[in-house]
């Protein structure tokens, strides 16, 4: 099952300073990446469509296990950077020059790697059962990324 499907971590005690700072800065990129899967979605090609609809349920179920481990609950607005006027603007710009199909996993598995590094230190700084969801959840996106890799 998936952690996003879960309620509420077990730890009885709410996010401590450095948890909490390194939960949002893992919370924005998350949805920052998603912003550029969103506007990814209407441009890709038909037969890479499929892949991007993953990336995107992934993240918007990913942003909101994370906004309810810091304890927003996961319909918590906001978190979104500058990053993500970025990540959007891009992939238009990329689309307007050339398709976003497959060749495009490369980039995607390296804009990933930002998402990574922030799961990485909220892992590290995080406590009890809340440390198990976010080393899941990072599980799941490192999961998604191996698979495509066997597409492209």
């Amino acid at each position: 099952m998936s952690i996003y499907a879960a309620r509420r971590p077990t730890d009885a005690l709410p996010p401590g300073e450095a948890e909490l700072d390194a939960l949002g800065t893992l919370h924005t990129r998350i949805v920052d990446i998603g912003a550029g899967f969103e506007t990814m979605l209407d441009k890709a090609e038909p037969g890479f469509r499929p892949v991007v609809e993953r990336f995107v349920a992934l993240h918007r179920g990913q942003a909101a296990a994370v906004a309810e481990l810091i304890g927003h609950g996961p319909d918590a607005a906001g978190g979104e950077s500058l990053m993500a006027t970025v990540n959007r603007t891009v992939v238009s710009l990329r689309s307007f020059f050339d398709e976003i199909d497959a060749d495009t996993l490369g980039q995607i598995r390296s804009g990933e790697e930002h998402v990574f590094d922030a799961y990485d230190a909220a892992i590290a700084a995080a406590t009890g059962a809340r440390g198990q969801a976010l080393a899941r959840l990072r599980g799941e996106l490192s999961a998604l990324i191996e698979d495509t890799r066997r597409q492209g």
